[in-house]
C-alpha cells in the first residue's frame, strides 16, 4: 500500500493530520507493507523568503480580523493539536516560504529520512516559532532528522530537487488535491486526516481489502 502524504510545513493542520495517520499506522496489522510517499504542498507561493511577520499578524492583515478574533480562531486550532498529543504555540509561528523545505524533504528522502524530517519542520513551524526558510535552521533540522549537514547545505545552496517540487504540485492537482492535509492511498482513495485516527485505521483497512480482495 502507498500512500501519498501531501502537507505544507507552514500548515498547523498539516502536523494535526500528520499525527493521526501515524496513530492510525501503528495500529494497522500491514503497517510494514505501507509506503509513505511525502508530497509537497505550497498554500502560499508569495510568502515572504526572510521571516517577518508572525502568523497572528498575518491573520489579521490577509482577513482584516481584530486580534481578539484571531487568537480566538488559533485558540481552537491549538486545542484541536491538544487532542492529538501537540502543544501548539501559534502566536509566534513564522508564516514563511517553504520551498527550501519542500527540497530538503526530497533530500531526506533519498536516505529514508523524510518521515523524521517532515515531524522536525512542522515542530519548529508550530510549536517553536522557528523560520523554516532560515537555511541554517533547515540544516540543524536536517542533522536533528539524521542527514548530513553538507549535503543537505549543498542542496539549499543550489536549485537541487526544485523539479520534483513542481512535479508534486502537478500530482496534486492529477489527483484532486487541492487543500492540505492530505493522504491519498494507491492513487485512489483519499483519507480525511484530520478526523479521529480510528476512522483513518478504518478506512486504511477498507483500502487494503479492496486490493486484496
Amino acid at each position: 500500500m502507498r500512500i501519498e502524504l501531501f502537507s505544507d510545513m507552514i500548515c498547523p493542520f498539516c502536523y494535526i493530520g500528520k499525527r493521526n495517520l501515524d496513530v492510525a499506522l501503528a495500529s494497522f496489522a500491514h503497517r510494514g507493507e505501507v509506503e509513505i510517499v511525502h508530497r509537497s504542498f505550497q498554500l502560499d507561493p508569495s510568502a515572504a523568503r526572510v521571516a517577518g511577520e508572525t502568523l497572528p499578524e498575518r491573520e489579521m492583515r490577509f482577513h482584516g480580523l481584530p486580534r481578539s478574533a484571531v487568537d480566538a480562531r488559533l485558540a481552537m486550532v491549538a486545542e484541536m493539536a491538544k487532542n492529538a498529543g501537540l502543544d501548539y504555540r501559534l502566536d509566534r509561528a513564522l508564516p514563511v516560504h517553504t520551498v527550501d523545505a519542500h527540497r530538503l524533504m526530497h533530500f531526506a528522502a533519498v536516505t529514508k529520512r523524510a518521515g523524521e524530517l517532515a515531524e522536525n519542520l512542522l515542530h519548529a513551524c508550530a510549536v517553536e516559532g522557528r523560520s523554516i526558510a532560515d537555511h541554517d535552521t533547515l540544516v540543524q533540522l536536517a542533522v536533528d532528522a539524521g542527514l548530513d549537514a553538507d549535503g543537505a547545505r549543498a542542496v539549499l545552496d543550489s536549485a537541487a530537487f526544485h523539479s520534483e517540487v513542481e512535479a508534486d504540485l502537478r500530482r496534486a492537482v492529477e489527483l484532486g488535491v487541492f487543500g492540505v492535509p492530505a493522504g491519498v492511498v494507491d492513487g485512489e482513495w483519499q483519507l480525511d486526516l484530520m478526523t479521529a485516527p480510528s476512522r483513518i485505521l478504518r478506512a486504511l483497512e477498507v483500502a487494503w481489502q479492496e486490493v486484496h480482495a
